[in-house]
């Protein structure tokens, strides 16, 4: 799957989504920096041969950037959404295939969270986000999958030190 790149940072370092893109402005690319082009479909919506219009290294064709920015994107809106339901104490209900017993379950999320914290470092690992009690102690974690799952050291860790772990598979922006 090829992603295609949505946002780029402009000369002032802010954050731009393609349909508010001007053509002669210079854009670069929000993970690595490099020069992005704007590239805008000639094609209507809805015919044949469309491409929905979206941003390019500037001579790359490489994906990497676009993935990365994927996961840092949802990663940070993520934890702004949780730590704003925190602020005002709202609940986070999800729901989860439990792995023992196959069942579906809910859970409030923000029961015992006090705070989010994006990159914990946990030693072994650092989760995408942890979510810590008021005493500190992280009680939750949350994966963000956009190319590949938490490495098994880091899932025995949450294990073993009864640490919930949510994984969020993201495949678009």
């Amino acid at each position: 799957m090829r992603l295609l790149l949505p946002y780029a940072h402009d000369i002032n370092g802010n954050l731009v989504h393609i349909d508010n893109a001007q053509k002669g402005q210079k854009y670069k690319c929000p993970n690595c920096g490099a020069e992005l082009l704007l590239k805008i479909s000639k094609i209507p919506e809805g015919q044949k041969y469309h491409r929905r219009n979206h941003f390019v290294h500037k001579g790359n064709s490489d994906n990497h950037c676009s993935e990365s920015f994927l996961h840092k994107l949802f990663k940070e809106k993520c934890a702004k959404y949780i730590r704003e339901k925190i602020s005002v104490q709202e609940d986070l209900f999800f729901e989860w295939e439990c792995e023992k017993c196959n069942e579906y379950h809910k859970g409030n999320l923000l029961k015992k969270a006090v705070e989010v914290v994006t990159e914990y470092d946990l030693g072994v690992c650092k989760p995408d986000l942890a979510l810590l009690d008021n005493n500190g102690k992280v009680i939750i974690v949350i994966e963000v999958i956009v190319t590949h799952k938490p490495e098994d050291v880091a899932i025995r860790h949450y294990k073993d030190n009864d640490i919930a772990c949510l994984q969020i598979n993201v495949e678009d922006f």
